[in-house]
């Protein structure tokens, strides 16, 4: 299917300037402003790409891998907690934003991944 090899090719370049533009670790002096922007961005381009391989999975029918499925509902939940886990940063403020800015940072780092998994699998 060459629709398939053209989305691995335009999603893989989306995933990568992703990854590119936004650091894994944000800088110490990182205000709070900054780093809900960053990581509202960041959250909106992955949900953006779980779409994207959703769509394919249905387009793929069965050929979609089991693998695939799994790392997909995968990178869902995980990109679930890490909003619910953004909200709650965003709902302590300025006050509990180095408490929460951890949890946050590890969910972010765990829906990177389950992503990742995913989009090696829609290859």
């Amino acid at each position: 299917m060459k629709t398939t090899g053209r989305f691995s090719v335009i999603f893989g370049c989306l995933v990568a300037a992703v990854l590119i533009a936004l650091p894994a670790a944000p800088a110490a002096a990182e205000s709070f402003e900054s780093f809900g922007e960053r990581i509202d961005r960041e959250l909106s381009e992955i949900r953006e790409g779980i779409d994207q391989m959703a769509e394919q999975a249905k387009e793929g029918g069965k050929k979609a891998s089991d693998a695939f499925r799994r790392n997909l509902d995968q990178a869902e939940d995980n990109w679930q907690k890490t909003k619910d886990e953004f909200s709650r940063f965003r709902e302590k403020g300025e006050e509990g934003m180095e408490q929460m800015r951890e949890g946050v940072e590890e969910a972010m780092e765990d829906l990177r991944k389950a992503f990742e998994e995913a989009r090696k699998e829609l290859r």
